[in-house]
C-alpha cells in the first residue's frame, strides 16, 4: 500500500526527532565528567555518529516515497547509507536535506530559499565519507596493530565539530520532492515544546 505524503512526512519528522536525540547523546557523552574514560565515550559518540548517518539516508527515502522507484524490497530492506543514498541519487539528483532559511513576504508568504554558507554544514558527500569513517572506528584492528582504547589527541574536538556540522546541517532545511516546485520544509525546533515541525512549501508559479 502506498503510503500518503503526510504519512511519509509523519516518518521523516519521527527520524528527525531520533536524530535530535543522539546528537544530545553526542553532546553528553563528551562534556560528562566519568571514570569511564575517554576511548569508550569517543567510541560511543562513533556509534552514534553512525547511527545519525543511517537515520539521514532513511529520512531521504521516506521524504521520496512517493516514488513507485523507491518502494522496492530492495531498498526497504537496507539500512546501509552508502546504499540508500547511491539508490536515490540515481532516481533524483537533488534529493539531499539543502540547510537555508526561508525568504517571506510581509505577508508571511515564501518566496524561495537563502541556503547557508558552505563549510558550516555536511554534504551528501561528506556524510558517506563519515559513514565510513565511523566503521574504522568501531571495529578492532588485527592483531599485529592491536591498541587499547586507541584515541588520538584531537578526537574528541573533531567529534564535536562534526556534531555541530550536522546540526547545521538540518536545524533548518528543505527536500525538494518529486514535483520540484513544491518542498518539504524542517525546522528542528520549531514546533510545540521545541519538537520537529515539517510543512509542505510550494514556492513555484501561482496554483490554478
Amino acid at each position: 500500500m502506498t503510503k500518503s505524503i503526510d504519512d511519509l512526512r509523519d516518518i521523516y519528522s519521527t527520524i528527525m526527532g531520533e536524530i535530535k536525540l543522539r546528537s544530545e547523546v553526542i553532546e553528553n557523552t563528551l562534556g560528562m565528567k566519568s571514570l569511564m574514560g575517554i576511548g569508550p565515550r569517543c567510541e560511543l559518540c562513533w556509534l552514534q555518529l553512525r547511527m545519525i548517518c543511517e537515520c539521514i539516508a532513511l529520512a531521504c527515502l521516506a521524504a521520496h516515497g512517493d516514488l513507485a522507484a523507491t518502494r522496492t524490497k530492495k531498498l526497504h530492506s537496507a539500512y546501509e547509507a552508502d546504499r540508500i543514498l547511491r539508490a536515490l541519487e540515481k532516481l533524483l539528483p537533488k534529493f539531499f536535506p539543502i540547510p537555508a532559511r526561508q525568504i517571506k513576504t510581509r505577508e508571511g508568504k515564501v518566496t524561495g530559499y537563502l541556503e547557508a554558507v558552505p563549510g558550516t554544514f555536511l554534504t551528501k558527500t561528506d556524510i558517506l565519507k563519515l559513514y565510513w569513517e565511523c566503521s574504522s572506528h568501531l571495529h578492532k584492528k588485527p592483531l599485529g596493530e592491536f591498541e587499547v582504547f586507541h584515541v588520538l589527541a584531537n578526537e574528541p574536538k573533531k567529534i564535536q565539530a562534526i556534531n555541530t556540522k550536522l546540526r547545521g546541517t538540518l536545524a533548518q532545511h528543505r527536500i525538494i520532492l518529486s514535483t520540484p516546485d513544491e518542498s518539504l520544509w524542517v525546522e528542528m525546533h520549531g514546533g510545540p515544546a521545541g519538537k520537529v515541525k515539517t510543512a509542505l512549501v510550494w514556492y513555484g508559479p501561482e496554483k490554478t
